[in-house]
């Protein structure tokens, strides 16, 4: 598991399915990594603060819910580790990235899935059988957005300092397609 703080839902889920353990984590803070060992009952020797390191252990799967920015790179690699990628959205942040990782994976034949958590969620599943029921009649037409209020999430409340999320067009949020 790459990423504690966004990833921390996946890892939990994945900790109690019957057919997957949470082998491993990655995070670059110390504080998450004790609380993951403490949570998931990890050994040192299973906790990584080096994405490269990390990426090298005897896994199968490797989630990562990392920022954007790193997606791809971290991708690459665990696939060209071996290991198969589930991932948190959106997947890459440019179209060099993106050609970079389709051209990995068809390259190590390696999985790539990209989790985009909120098809999966209850009430869209409700929507969707609604939908396909005809209880709304004939749709002729429909569009939806993805609003996200993140202002408290561009700059950094300590230093004041633009983060990753400043730079990133809000229209760079296609994660899922329905139909």
């Amino acid at each position: 598991m790459g990423g504690l703080k966004r990833g921390i839902g996946y890892e939990s889920l994945f900790n109690v399915h019957p057919r997957t353990e949470v082998a491993a984590v990655c995070d670059i803070n110390p504080e998450a990594l004790e609380n993951a060992k403490e949570e998931f009952d990890l050994e040192g020797s299973q906790c990584f603060q080096n994405y490269d390191d990390f990426v090298k252990t005897n896994l199968d799967i490797v989630f990562i819910g990392t920022p954007i920015p790193l997606h791809a790179e971290q991708a690459i690699k665990a696939l060209e580790s071996g290991k198969h990628v589930l991932f948190e959205v959106t997947a890459v942040n440019t179209i060099k990235d993106c050609e970079r990782l389709v051209q990995t994976v068809k390259r190590t034949k390696m999985k790539y899935v990209m989790a985009e958590n909120y098809f999966y969620f209850h009430y869209v599943q409700e929507w969707k059988k609604i939908i396909q029921e005809g209880k709304l009649g004939k749709i002729f037409y429909a569009e939806s957005e993805c609003i996200h209020q993140i202002r408290s999430l561009l700059r950094d409340p300590k230093t004041g300092k633009l983060l990753w999320r400043a730079s990133r067009p809000p229209i760079h949020y296609c994660s899922q397609v329905v139909r």
